[in-house]
Formats: C-alpha cells, sequence, structure tokens
C-alpha cells in the first residue's frame, strides 16, 4: 500500500493506536476485552507490529512493538508502567498517572489477597469504587490491571462499569 494511501486511511477512519510498555501484553488485552466489551470500539492485539491491512473505524488497535504507521497519525497512547501518556504530534503527554500507593492520580488502597481471590479499592478524583478478581494476583499484575482501568476511563467507560465487567472475572495464568 502506498504511504499516501496510509495517510488517507488513517485520517479517516481515526485508529486508536496504543502500544504497551512494561505491564503484561496479554493480560492487558485479555483485560481490555472485558472492559471494551460492551462500548463502540472493537479492539485488537497486534503482536508482531505490523498494522493490519484492515481497520475498522474507531477501532483501538493493542501494539506490544511501535508500528512504522506512528508517523501518519496525529495523537496515539503509550501505556507504561506507571502512567497512561498521548502523543499528539509527537509531543507526549501523561494523562493519568497510576500506582499502588497514594499520590498518583488513579491508586489501589485496602488490597486483600487470598488464594481465590483479589480485591481492593480503585481510587480516582475522590471517588473510590471496589474491584474483586480471581484468582489471587501479584503487585506487578495489579499494575495491569490499573492500566487496563486508566485507558478504559479514557475512552469514557464509567469506573462502576469496569468494575462489574471485571468482577469474578478470571484472570488466565494468574
Amino acid at each position: 500500500m502506498s504511504e499516501f494511501l496510509k495517510k488517507i486511511i488513517f485520517r479517516w477512519k481515526k485508529p486508536h493506536f496504543v502500544i504497551i510498555k512494561g505491564v503484561d501484553f496479554s493480560l492487558y488485552f485479555e483485560l481490555a476485552s472485558v472492559i471494551f466489551e460492551k462500548s463502540v470500539f472493537k479492539i485488537r492485539k497486534i503482536d508482531n507490529g505490523k498494522t493490519p491491512l484492515f481497520i475498522e473505524k474507531e477501532e483501538i488497535l493493542f501494539f506490544k512493538k511501535e508500528p512504522k504507521e506512528l508517523n501518519y497519525l496525529t495523537e496515539y497512547f503509550v501505556i507504561e508502567e506507571n502512567c497512561v501518556k498521548t502523543v499528539k504530534n509527537k509531543t507526549p503527554e501523561v494523562l493519568i498517572n497510576f500506582g499502588l500507593k497514594e499520590g498518583a492520580d488513579l491508586f489501589v488502597s485496602d488490597i486483600n489477597i487470598s488464594p481465590k481471590e483479589t480485591n481492593f479499592k480503585v481510587n480516582y478524583q475522590g471517588y473510590i469504587i471496589p474491584f474483586w478478581l480471581a484468582p489471587s494476583l501479584d503487585e506487578q499484575k495489579i499494575k495491569t490491571v490499573l492500566a487496563a482501568i486508566c485507558f478504559g476511563v479514557i475512552k469514557g467507560v464509567n469506573l462502576v462499569e469496569i468494575s462489574q465487567a471485571l468482577r469474578g472475572f478470571k484472570i488466565s495464568g494468574a
């Protein structure tokens, strides 16, 4: 496909490119699938960094490696170990910091880990919402859950809806 045609397609369809760094890519996509299941967005996982030829309008593409087509985009997202950034016109800006301690924009408190489940409270903009996930999760997996929650919030999914969608969700490999 020609470079010119790619630019036109990307500007018309406006795909949402999300590059995942610093968190478990497979787990992140699993969680995103549940969070965005009832939303208007279609989501797709790209392991190899190659942008698919056909992209649906308003599709969210989750990349493990940076694709070459980032040059054609005016905006894309990067999810790192402790924040979600937007990159507009090649200038990164932190949208939400997240973490396991107070002081981040979105953080967890009251973590309870049992053999069967993990529950905690997510604190964001003065709201405190409980989350229950199965089975027990370590600190790194909880950070991946927070990263998925952050991106859901950025895309307009209500925090309570995210909690309800993830309630009882069985995380594979945990």
